[in-house]
């Protein structure tokens, strides 16, 4: 993949994606990703064009609603799901999961560590996690006989 700049960067996806991708890629060997129905109305960057079927990538715009309609069918009254919503999550659950913030920020691909401090609010279940691990005496209590 190419990040800001032009810098060739690594994506690393889950399994559960992996096993999806094939579909969305088909016999494709270049191009962007996410193709969008038809073919573009405007002039656009030839890295922006499927050189097989002549489609556009898919913009973000498109994404957000295809994402939040999925959303609303799966939970109808409650809060939008956004592609940004989603993100965020997973930055939490991976704190919450007590992965380094420089894995994360790496990962989630965050220029520098104040950037990633919004999403570094850990729930109730993991403070009460980490002080029950900083207490000494219980730390005692929980040694074997």
């Amino acid at each position: 993949m190419h990040g800001k700049g032009g810098d060739v960067e690594t994506v690393w996806w889950a399994t559960g994606t992996a096993r999806l991708l094939p579909r969305v890629i088909g016999d494709r060997t270049s191009g962007p990703l996410f193709l969008a129905a038809r073919r573009p109305t405007r002039p656009m960057p030839a890295a922006d064009v499927d050189p097989a079927t002549g489609h556009a990538r898919r913009s973000y715009r498109q994404a957000e609603r295809i994402f939040a309609e999925a959303g609303r069918r799966l939970d109808p009254d409650g809060p939008p799901f956004t592609l940004h919503r989603l993100r965020h999550a997973g930055i939490s659950h991976a704190v919450e999961d007590g992965h380094s913030v420089a894995a994360i920020r790496a990962k989630s691909r965050h220029a520098s560590l104040r950037s990633l401090e919004i999403y570094t609010n850990p729930g109730a279940d993991s403070i009460r996690a980490m002080t029950d691990a900083l207490d000494a005496t219980a730390r005692r209590r929980r040694r074997p006989a």
